[in-house]
């Protein structure tokens, strides 16, 4: 079974690396156009799961977490999971690969993506669907090319830094030292092929779209690289100061986050000014863009020193760290698996992020929105504010929970109260937008009436 184990990936690698590394060789698409790329892995499936049938089945029939677990600790168990993931990853590859020569999609930013499939295959999807998404909303041209540019950089890191994790096991407070690196990568990825996107809205400001884009790039390259060092030194990369050194990269990231934040400012500003067709979609966007400054803006909250920080530095101490992640426990404790938001005390990082992804979160609802013929702009537009104003009460609702120090798992009574109360105010006036229906005009309704009369 061991030898096996190893044997298996040989069914599919080879088409991976045609799609990966020979995009455009004719023979690569005229042997991926075959489904049948695919059986050689299913049909060892089949020969592995068909003897034990009478063992899988009941396991997968009345699924639970220890009957799964048992059945996967077996060597034969994990050999069968194993294959069964070649098989449908590769079936998923080969559908990105084909969608995207379908759409001219550059290659060059398929090879990453078809990478990140195969390491993590629901990862790589949901990253070509929300690329693909994007390319439906606005043609190539029109996104800025030092931003998709830095968004491709930072999805080859990804790939980069989920190879580390398979050789480099070291631990850095107390998660592996590459995980950090990868999130960072993921979320500039995701932050750089936005504000791309959202630049596109501003077609008469090219100056000021450059300055954006370049700060933007700039900065997000300068903070990636210095968690990336830091990650290769083994050392952390946030508020450490614990050698000159140290301090040096953590005050120039700091210096560059500010600048990325000031040049989100100026995005926020420009987006509000700018007329937009659609009045709801134009809300969404803005509304998205300055929730998204304020999730920017709490991370410098995590900059302050903490009480037992303090204390150190009064007795004259040399501080190691000045600031953290946590509150009312010391960062690098139990938490959630790859996030790493404590499970032990307050996390700053909750709020930031959740307000930081209002930017995609609140226009995705408003292109929503315009899909819905039947709601009519007005009754949008109000469906956009009841959201976006929940959305920014519920970030507030975090932020006051991580002060408290309280995980986010265990809320404490008043901020349960809070949270329901919103979701409960929320859902009562969406469900009153939803019944009142479309409001009708004075004008309108005087020629119904005169119909009528007629």
């Amino acid at each position: 079974m061991p030898i096996l184990f190893k044997l298996s990936s040989l069914l599919t690698m080879p088409f991976w690396a045609l799609m990966i590394l020979f995009p455009h060789w004719r023979w690569t698409a005229r042997i991926l156009k075959s489904p049948y790329v695919i059986a050689p892995a299913a049909l060892l499936y089949a020969a592995l799961v068909l003897p034990l049938l009478g063992t899988i089945l009941p396991a997968v029939t009345n699924p639970s977490l220890p009957g799964i677990a048992a059945l996967l600790s077996s060597p034969a168990g994990a050999t069968i999971a194993w294959v069964h993931f070649l098989a449908f990853d590769l079936f998923v590859g080969r559908w990105i690969y084909l969608d995207s020569r379908e759409r001219a999609a550059n290659p060059y930013l398929m090879a990453p993506i078809l990478f990140l499939t195969i390491m993590l295959g629901p990862l790589g999807l949901l990253l070509y669907l929300a690329v693909r998404a994007a390319r439906s909303i606005r043609t190539p041209s029109a996104m800025n090319r030092p931003l998709v540019f830095t968004g491709c950089i930072m999805l080859l890191t990804l790939a980069a830094t989920l190879v580390a994790m398979l050789v480099d096991h070291r631990f850095i407070t107390g998660v592996p030292a590459w995980i950090k690196p990868a999130k960072f990568a993921l979320s500039i990825t995701i932050y750089c092929f936005t504000i791309s996107w959202l630049l596109t809205f501003l077609p008469n400001r090219p100056r000021l779209k450059a300055l954006i884009a370049n700060v933007t790039c700039v900065s997000l390259i300068v903070e990636m690289a210095v968690i990336a060092i830091q990650a290769a030194r083994g050392t952390t990369s946030h508020f450490n100061v614990s050698t000159p050194i140290d301090a040096l990269l953590w005050g120039a990231m700091g210096s560059f986050i500010i600048l990325a934040f000031i040049a989100a400012l100026l995005l926020a500003i420009l987006l509000i000014r700018q007329s937009l067709p659609n009045r709801a979609f134009a809300l969404s966007l803005r509304m998205g863009v300055v929730i998204s400054l304020v999730g920017m803006a709490l991370a410098f909250l995590m900059t302050k020193p903490t009480p037992r920080q303090i204390d150190s530095m009064q007795q004259g101490q040399a501080a190691q760290n000045i600031g953290a992640h946590t509150v009312g426990t010391t960062d690098g404790g139990p938490g959630l698996p790859f996030l790493g938001w404590s499970t032990v005390g307050g996390d700053l990082r909750i709020p930031h992020f959740v307000g930081l992804h209002a930017l995609q979160v609140l226009p995705f609802l408003g292109w929503l929105l315009t899909r819905r013929k039947g709601l009519g702009e007005p009754r949008s537009v109000r469906l956009v504010w009841i959201t976006g104003c929940a959305y920014l009460g519920f970030v507030l609702i975090l932020l006051c929970q991580a002060l408290q120090g309280q995980p986010l798992m265990h809320p404490g009574a008043g901020i349960l109260i809070a949270a329901i109360s919103l979701a409960a105010a929320a859902a009562i006036a969406v469900g009153v937008v939803l019944l009142s229906g479309p409001r009708q005009t004075s004008s309108a309704t005087n020629n119904r009436i005169a119909m009528t009369a007629i």
